[in-house]
């Protein structure tokens, strides 16, 4: 079977396996390998009470023929259709707490007191999670000094895109950020890596997996333990001020973005495509089968 966690934990009332009272008892009375995409998410089911030894990490992938960079004159073209100007932060995701979107939005209210010309491209999915009314709510919640600052210079994308329009996000921002407390793995950062973007995401979660200091700055964070809804949770916390400074050095370090265009895409197509991901699945899934003689 296939899960995450990303919150750390799962809780018994939302997981069951055969019927059984727990994870715990439900692992361990049965043959069930559970197949999750990062370690992080591989802690949480142990935490959880899942077998170590029938937990495996196998990531999520990407397709090279469509997340892929583009030359230059190709990307000043897109950027022209898009009406994108500036120096472009791109996130994509559901707008839900886990993906601290509260954060980017201060940390770019900051950033752009310096540099104006930046803008954020916040790209949602309304039909599945009501991405809309959680970024509204996340900006109701800033000062009117912070919004004043921020909406002027913000996008807001939320309809559903085929795969070749998703990719364009990428290929028309100068990078990535994802300053997320929890992931099950967090797809959209390791597209971005895979179109040449440099990523600015939290340290100590599921991406610590599939970056390298070539292409990745690891934003400084804390690992904490909290609740939600009375039931116990596990993240890491972000630090806003180590947030802003990376963010502003990515604008002030263009030779950063040229070299994530070349590292990162080779990174990707030698580890991360979904060809690598079938074949490590087909190893899970047939090991005798596929296991040299």
């Amino acid at each position: 079977m296939f899960a995450t966690t990303e919150w750390g934990i799962l809780h018994n009332e939302n997981f069951r396996i055969t019927g059984a009272a727990s994870l715990r008892e439900g692992h361990s009375n049965s043959d069930i390998i559970i197949i999750t995409p990062s370690h992080w998410s591989k802690i949480g089911f142990i935490r959880s009470g899942a077998n170590p030894d029938r937990t495996i990490v196998i990531p999520c992938g990407t397709d090279p023929n469509i997340y892929k960079p583009l030359t230059k004159s190709e990307r000043e073209a897109l950027r022209k259709q898009l009406g994108w100007d500036g120096f472009v932060f791109l996130n994509i995701g559901a707008g839900s707490p886990n993906k601290g979107i509260d954060l980017l939005l201060k940390a770019f209210a900051v950033v752009v007191e310096s540099y104006p010309e930046a803008r954020l491209v916040l790209k949602g999915e309304e039909s599945i999670y009501e991405s809309d009314s959680l970024i509204a709510q996340n900006i109701d919640e800033r000062t009117f000094d912070e919004a004043e600052k921020v909406l002027p210079r913000m996008a807001y994308i939320g309809e559903t895109l085929p795969f070749a329009k998703m990719a364009q996000l990428y290929q028309a921002a100068d990078a990535y950020v994802s300053l997320y407390l929890a992931e099950g793995f967090n797809l959209p950062a390791l597209e971005a890596i895979a179109c040449g973007l440099p990523l600015i995401c939290t340290k100590g979660g599921p991406t610590d997996d599939f970056t390298t200091p070539d292409f990745a700055w690891h934003v400084e964070s804390t690992f904490q333990e909290g609740t939600s809804n009375d039931l116990p949770i596990f993240r890491v916390m972000p630090d806003l001020e180590h947030s802003i400074a990376l963010m502003k050095n990515i604008i002030e370090q263009p030779e950063l973005c040229d070299r994530s265009r070349e590292a990162g895409p080779k990174f990707v197509a030698s580890e991360f495509t979904w060809k690598h991901v079938a074949d490590q699945l087909l190893d899970v899934l047939l090991p005798t089968i596929r296991s040299p003689n």
